[in-house]
């Protein structure tokens, strides 16, 4: 093979594949990023069905008591 093959095969196969080799690892940080901010999001949420359980507790607790 000569100078200018080898220069053709790296700018037609090594861009590409390198770039895909990106792309796969930054999907996976994305992918790891997304799931943390979801588990906070679940936990938000967990936390705010506890306080309006609590809230028609009181609620329907004070309207049964008379108050």
């Amino acid at each position: 093979m000569d100078f200018e093959q080898i220069v053709s095969l790296l700018g037609n196969y090594a861009f590409p594949i390198v770039c895909c080799i990106y792309l796969i690892w930054s999907n996976g940080k994305e992918r790891e990023a997304h799931k943390q901010e979801m588990d906070k999001v679940t936990d938000a949420l967990n936390n705010n069905t506890v306080a309006l359980a609590s809230l028609k507790e009181v609620i329907t607790g004070g309207y049964k008591n008379g108050k």
